[in-house]
């Protein structure tokens, strides 16, 4: 199973999703849950070039289609090895 919840700030998507988590795990359903925009903010810092959550959108573009597209490629190979991954990101990425 892939699916791929967003919704915008302040929703709580992350907190739904770890309650979704959880039922999963009662059930002896194994689950992964990748955040699009943590995954982002920790490549930025990978590379050398921190960003904060509140400035990430004013990155320039050619900068936050990079990081977006490396993290997507990291996603893909991340959700091959896991049965059932949801991919939690901002309506804005």
């Amino acid at each position: 199973m892939r699916v791929v919840c967003t919704g915008s700030s302040g929703s709580d998507r992350m907190g739904y999703l770890k309650g979704v988590k959880e039922v999963a795990q009662q059930a002896g359903i194994e689950l992964e849950i990748c955040n699009v925009g943590d995954m982002m903010l920790q490549k930025a810092s990978d590379i050398g070039s921190p960003v904060s959550r509140e400035k990430i959108l004013d990155l320039p573009s050619s900068s936050l289609e990079w990081l977006r597209g490396s993290v997507f490629e990291e996603l893909v190979r991340k959700s091959a090895t896991h049965e059932n991954t949801i991919i939690a990101t901002h309506t804005c990425f």
